[in-house]
């Protein structure tokens, strides 16, 4: 089997099954050795254990179904490839925080890709203010169950501009859009604040120090340190990019970073924002391996991936 051969067969949809086969696989294993990784799953205790890894590992399919359908209908990954899909699948379904009980990270980030998807169609849409509307009133309805979300209202606020949509309309109908849930379960509790639970940032410090391990922050920062390298390499040859494939991989970028600023902010609760911040590193990690095609590119494909499964086992036996 030559270079040819194996690189296309690292970009295409088999590759994905494989992903998916031995991911899953690999996940069983690493929630087989151990019981308890200090992870929040949302399900406990409805749900028994091995119910909510089945649960865990097809919400990573939905997600992943979901990049797939942003970038089939967006392209702003250039050339034809899957590599994104198999690296995210790897990347976040292995991962002890997914592995071992259901992540809230995962209705999270399939929210943020759907309020993106829709945002993407608002491109040179100069009259679309329904478009803007309904981003903002997905995000506000989504901060009633997690706070944290609001956060990303300004994100995708610059996002609308990026999209070409500027002027007083546009910022009223955000406005509105953020406004309309938060008013509705007002009127529906009487009091907003007891839908609206603020993180309790006084006892982030402790959480953190109890869920603490050497490999669990070097899973972490290689990730991120990952996603941030193949983002500055790339983006001298994005900027060359079509006007429309600039603006949504500004945006991508742009969501990176907030996410990363968020993660430092909401530092107790990592574990929620690291599967978005997998999509992203997956994303530049396609265009990093499409703009340069070296020799044997193949072999750093897999050794990124084995590197994130070692530190993802290291983390479940805590050898670090």
């Amino acid at each position: 089997m030559n270079e040819v051969t194996i690189r296309r067969f690292l970009h295409s949809r088999a590759f994905v099954m494989v992903a998916v086969a031995v991911s899953a696989m690999l996940a069983t294993a690493v929630a087989m050795l151990t019981a308890d990784v200090n992870t929040k799953s949302a399900l406990q205790p409805a749900m028994s254990p091995l119910w909510q890894r089945v649960v865990s590992m097809m919400a990573v399919i939905v997600v992943a179904q979901s990049l797939f359908l942003l970038n089939k209908k967006y392209v702003f990954i250039r050339e034809n490839t899957m590599l994104y899909i198999s690296l995210f699948v790897f990347t976040t379904m292995v991962n002890p925080c997914v592995a071992t009980a259901f992540n809230l990270g995962l209705p999270l980030t399939l929210i943020l890709l759907a309020a993106t998807y829709v945002l993407f169609s608002l491109f040179r849409q100069s009259h679309n203010r329904g478009g803007v509307f309904l981003v903002m009133a997905m995000l506000s309805a989504t901060s009633l169950w997690q706070p944290s979300v609001l956060l990303y209202v300004p994100v995708f606020l610059l996002g609308v501009m990026q999209m070409g949509l500027y002027g007083m309309r546009s910022i009223l109908a955000a406005a509105i859009g953020v406004a309309a849930p938060l008013w509705v379960a007002y009127a529906l509790s009487g009091n907003v604040l007891t839908v609206f639970h603020l993180p309790d940032f006084s006892s982030m410090a402790e959480q953190w120090v109890a869920g603490f391990s050497v490999a669990r922050l070097l899973h972490t920062v290689f990730i991120v340190a990952l996603g941030t390298t193949f983002g500055i390499i790339n983006a001298w040859t994005i900027m060359s990019y079509s006007n429309r494939r600039r603006s949504y991989n500004g945006f991508l970028n742009l969501l990176a970073v907030a996410t990363l600023l968020i993660m430092a902010v909401d530092f107790a609760n990592t574990d929620k924002y690291i599967i978005l911040v997998n999509a992203l590193t997956a994303i530049q990690a396609a265009h990093f391996f499409t703009i340069r095609k070296f020799a044997k590119d193949y072999v750093v494909i897999i050794a990124l991936i084995a590197v994130d499964v070692a530190l993802s086992v290291a983390t479940v036996i805590n050898i670090l």
